[in-house]
């Protein structure tokens, strides 16, 4: 028998396991009708990841060695570039705002951890530390 034979079968039986007594009524799925439209519950809020290689201030220029995967965002009122792993998040009111706010930072953080020495850090900036070191390179 097939699978998709066999799953019709399956699901046959599951129906005839109900008990007799056991109802459905039309007002039990109000609150969780089909027809509920997200965008009202959510906003227009779209979520991108993008993988980004090269970053720059206007002075520094930085190439990664693998790509870092930036999610754009976009909230009610302002744009979003973040990276959870580099903890960085960035905002701006239109998304060339938030790419030039991701870049500053990331920029910002690489000079940082490469300016401070390994006896300064210690937990998640000892991290850091490691993978702006590590990962990213001036072009």
């Amino acid at each position: 028998m097939n699978t998709v034979s066999n799953s019709f079968t399956m699901s046959g039986a599951r129906e005839d396991a109900y008990p007799d007594r056991y109802t459905t009524r039309e007002d039990a799925f109000e609150k969780t009708d089909r027809e509920v439209d997200g965008s009202k519950l959510f906003g227009e809020s779209v979520c991108y990841e993008v993988p980004v290689w090269c970053f720059s201030d206007g002075e520094s220029l930085l190439r990664a060695k693998r790509p870092v995967v930036v999610r754009f965002s976009r909230g009610s009122e302002l744009f979003l570039a973040e990276h959870d792993g580099l903890d960085i998040y960035a905002s701006g009111e239109s998304l060339a705002d938030a790419v030039d706010c991701f870049n500053r930072l990331l920029v910002q953080f690489f000079w940082h951890y490469k300016q401070i020495g390994w006896d300064r850090v210690s937990g998640d900036a000892k991290r850091l530390k490691y993978v702006f070191e590590d990962q990213f390179s001036e072009a």
